[in-house]
């Protein structure tokens, strides 16, 4: 050859090479065993097994159970196939061969257990795991089968990863509880919170739980214009017969201090009662300065409570004893006793009411378990799956209202409610603290009395407020307890102590009248009697003069004529005068009595005349006083006395 010359090639004889390998020792000891499984080469779903003789024992049950049942279903292969490029050839035709998606390899020590080859090992991996991702046809008996390695199944169990920068997986799964991290996710989510794929939106309820709000013992609250100190002053009502419509009766005056009594005759009234039954006299209606009683707020309202089951019974009684109260009542409303504050007791027609005020209290607190979000068993050791996107909390009000929270953001849930009672403020809330944040912290809060502590919760308890207001109601008073209670004093006390004022004016009027005409009466007949007195004793001397002069002229002429004795005609004459004289006398004295009298009978008369128009006008003016068929009959009479005046003469 005209090239270069291989060095020392003169030395080397190559037929000289005694080939000694025995090829004998290689056999068609090779398995093949083409099978379906489940999994495919995304790694997607993959199967774990415990170990790679858990591993094996499941493939080698796999495959003769499935040819048990199908002899198609499972191959078995003995060959000396060698995988070159990621392909390998088995004798097998086209279409038996497109019917497995699995291969699984057995291969032996080389070239025997007994005659192994320089290095080879037992220990070597002696059982390969492909996924069959394509086939082609080779001739009548034989497919090439393009193959991928199912890495997962084939060293899962024999590698180890130290250290290594996850990018999304569920390696903190390992090093967290469960029940630990529900205690208090929001302090112990560390290293489960890695962005991690997001399955979309949609979710399902797997379980709740419900916190009732204000469903305790019911308790009805009046809003009062009343202040606690003015409850004496509501008075009550007063029943008793005393109180209904009755005739008056009528009794002279002791307390007159005039022996005489000149104006206290028939002058006190008893009975004469007015109303139903019932005195409103010593009821009011109190009202309030205009600032509340916790003195926060210029309501000028006190809120007061009774027990729901004493309501009715109590505003039955506040109807029948002290109705004044419902006029303060500028509304009732209701509420749970837990939401509420009691305070000072107070009596009112014989029931306990007690100021009120709102107050913050704890509902309830939420206890996060495992079981609460339904995920299987066998998952639940993986923290992970109770954080977002694999689970969330939904809380939604008796509106439809709903809020999503993250487990991850919550810590010690608890559920407050907070009520105001300062009317017309009237509401309810409900919100949750132990989301977003924990604890609180404290500033000061003016009102009218001052400043005061208050304390808020930190976290995003405003995002999970709820406002429920409160329904106020009217109270209303039937028609008679509201007339009686506005009308009493005008219609019922006024009207009949005007009666009575005008009673008692009329009757000292005309007693003062009747008392008057009798003492003129008494004076005219003083005078008429004492004037008839002095004429009478004017005439009786005048006559008993005239008779003693006509005696005396009778005597002389007696003398002269039994003197003279000269004429009997003359002393008949004398007689006759005498006797003329003395029965002149004798009726002048008849005339004066008679005209005595008259006088006296005349002074009688006015005197009674004017008595009975005195009491005549007396009784009438009762009788207009005592309105509604009381009558007053006042009866007075006066006797007139007579005199009769007889006088003798003698001649």
């Amino acid at each position: 050859m005209g090239d270069t010359a291989y060095p020392n090639l003169g030395n080397v004889d190559v037929y000289a090479y005694r080939n000694e390998f025995d090829y004998t020792r290689w056999e068609p000891n090779t398995k093949l065993y083409l099978t379906n499984v489940l999994w495919n080469g995304d790694f997607e779903d993959c199967v774990k097994f415990a170990s790679d003789a858990e591993r094996d024992r499941w493939f080698d049950e796999h495959v003769t159970e499935t040819v048990a049942k199908d002899p198609a279903s499972s191959m078995i292969l003995k060959t000396n196939a060698t995988i070159v490029n990621g392909t390998v050839k088995v004798p097998v035709p086209f279409d038996r061969a497109a019917q497995y998606n699995y291969l699984v390899v057995d291969v032996p020590i080389i070239t025997s257990a007994g005659q192994p080859l320089n290095y080879e090992t037992p220990n070597g991996y002696r059982r390969w795991h492909f996924f069959v991702t394509d086939l082609a046809y080779s001739a009548p008996s034989t497919t090439i089968l393009t193959l991928a390695l199912d890495v997962w199944t084939q060293f899962i169990n024999t590698v180890g990863f130290n250290y290594f920068l996850l990018e999304r997986g569920h390696a903190p799964v390992h090093g967290s509880d469960t029940d630990e991290y529900l205690a208090n996710p929001m302090d112990n989510c560390e290293y489960l919170l890695a962005p991690d794929v997001d399955f979309g939106g949609d979710t399902v309820s797997r379980g709740g739980e419900f916190i009732p709000f204000g469903n305790g013992e019911k308790y009805i609250c009046f809003a009062s214009t009343c202040e606690p100190s003015q409850f004496a002053s509501i008075g009550s009502v007063t029943s008793d017969a005393q109180y209904t419509f009755s005739d008056p009766t009528f009794s002279d005056s002791t307390a007159n201090p005039d022996e005489s009594n000149r104006w206290g005759r028939q002058f006190e009234v008893s009975g004469y009662g007015f109303g139903t039954g019932k005195s409103y006299a010593d009821v009011s209606t109190p009202v309030g300065n205009g600032i509340a009683a916790n003195g926060r707020i210029p309501t000028a309202t006190t809120v007061y409570a009774i027990a729901a089951t004493e309501a009715d019974e109590f505003v039955s009684d506040v109807l029948a004893n002290s109705p004044s109260f419902l006029n303060t009542v500028q509304a009732c409303f209701m509420v749970a006793k837990e939401l509420i504050t009691l305070g000072t007791p107070h009596t009112l027609a014989n029931h306990t009411v007690h100021e009120c005020q709102g107050s913050d209290s704890e509902l309830g607190s939420v206890t996060l378990t495992k079981d609460m979000f339904g995920i299987p068993e066998r998952y639940q050791r993986f923290a992970k799956l109770y954080t977002f996107p694999y689970s969330e909390l939904e809380i939604t009000d008796n509106d439809g209202k709903t809020a999503s929270v993250r487990v991850e953001s919550t810590g010690s849930i608890k559920a407050h409610g907070i009520v105001s009672l300062a009317y017309p403020y009237l509401n309810m809330r409900m919100f949750l603290t132990g989301i977003g944040g924990s604890g609180s912290h404290s500033y000061q809060w003016q009102d009218m009395r001052g400043s005061h502590d208050m304390e808020m919760a930190n976290g995003d308890w405003y995002r999970f407020c709820y406002d429920m207001g409160i329904p106020m109601y009217s109270l209303y008073m039937d028609g008679r307890t509201s007339w009686e209670l506005g009308n009493y004093n005008r219609q019922y006390s006024n009207a009949r102590n005007s009666a009575i004022v005008n009673y008692h004016n009329s009757v000292r009027e005309a007693n003062n009248a009747m008392h008057n005409a009798q003492d003129t009466a008494q004076t005219n007949r003083d005078n008429s009697v004492a004037s008839a007195n002095t004429g009478l004793s004017n005439d009786t001397n005048s006559a008993n003069t005239a008779q003693t002069n006509a005696n005396n002229d009778a005597n002389t002429m007696n003398s002269n004529h039994a003197n003279s004795r000269a004429c009997a005609t003359d002393i008949t004459a004398t007689n006759n005068a005498a006797a003329n004289a003395n029965t002149t006398s004798h009726n002048d004295q008849i005339t004066s009595t008679t005209s005595s009298n008259n006088s006296l009978n005349y002074s009688h008369a006015v005197a009674a005349n004017a008595f009975t128009l005195a009491s005549t006008k007396e009784e009438n003016e009762t009788s207009v006083a005592c309105a509604g068929g009381n009558a007053i009959a006042q009866g007075a009479s006066a006797s007139s006395p007579g005199m009769q005046w007889q006088q003798e003469g003698k001649m």
